[in-house]
């Protein structure tokens, strides 16, 4: 195989994976791209089948990736077709969003009402971390997010946090600690950033549960340690903000 036929086939497993097409739709588009004037060319330089050739270019069609011109058909550029798939995935993301939460709030709507008890649980991992900490945005002013250790190279993960709790009107901080990696890029508005001159635990910290995030080696990833108790989260609050002098 040579360099040209090893560069062809990535660019064809690209267009697979990038745009969700089929082989045939991708190696099609390609030909069109190098100038198929007509379906028995097309099917020469792609390999599609003749007898499949408009069977697949009318799918490409469909998917906005050529035109129909007389006689034959175009290809579309690829920055164009690459502005109609971005759009298509964000739309897909903002539904998906929307079914989430939707989703979230029928279960809350069913959730039974306990009497508030000291609670301590351990989580494997980040995400169900961010979980426990969000459990309680609808209901808290405060939330202080502590970057040291475990948390420097993922700070981006807890952008979603950051930006529901200011959109709840929760007082948001974002505090890095002391040797933390500092990153204020894409942090949502209206988060207040704080570089402390001191070492702080990885943490995040509500008017009712504090949650330490620590290293778990045996799996490189984290462990969520949090502690569902007003009087104790309080307290906890009430010494970043003295120490900070907030």
């Amino acid at each position: 195989m040579s360099a040209s036929d090893t560069i062809e086939d990535e660019l064809i497993a690209a267009l697979q994976k990038s745009f969700r097409l089929t082989r045939y739709e991708a190696k099609l588009y390609l030909a069109l791209l190098k100038g198929a004037s007509n379906p028995r060319e097309a099917s020469s330089m792609s390999g599609v089948p003749l007898p499949r050739i408009y069977d697949v270019i009318r799918v490409l069609e469909s998917k906005g990736f050529v035109v129909a011109t007389e006689g034959w058909y175009r290809p579309l550029p690829p920055s164009a077709v690459a502005i109609a798939e971005i759009a298509r995935i964000e739309d897909e993301a903002r539904k998906r969003v929307n079914q989430i939460l939707e989703v979230a709030r029928a279960l809350e709507s069913i959730a039974s009402a306990k009497a508030e008890e000291l609670e301590i649980s351990v989580v494997e991992g980040l995400y169900p971390a961010l979980s426990a900490a969000a459990e309680d945005l609808r209901s808290i002013n405060n939330m202080f997010v502590v970057v040291s250790i475990a948390l420097s190279d993922s700070v981006e993960a807890f952008h979603p946090l950051l930006r529901d709790s200011v959109v709840h009107g929760v007082n948001t901080v974002l505090v890095y600690s002391l040797g933390a990696k500092k990153s204020r890029a894409n942090i949502p508005d209206g988060v207040k950033v704080v570089e402390a001159g001191f070492w702080l635990p990885d943490l995040i910290a509500t008017d009712v549960k504090t949650v330490y995030i620590v290293p778990d080696r045996r799996s490189r990833s984290v462990k969520g340690i949090f502690i569902k108790d007003r009087s104790y989260s309080s307290y906890i609050i009430k010494r970043l903000r003295e120490s900070l002098r907030l």
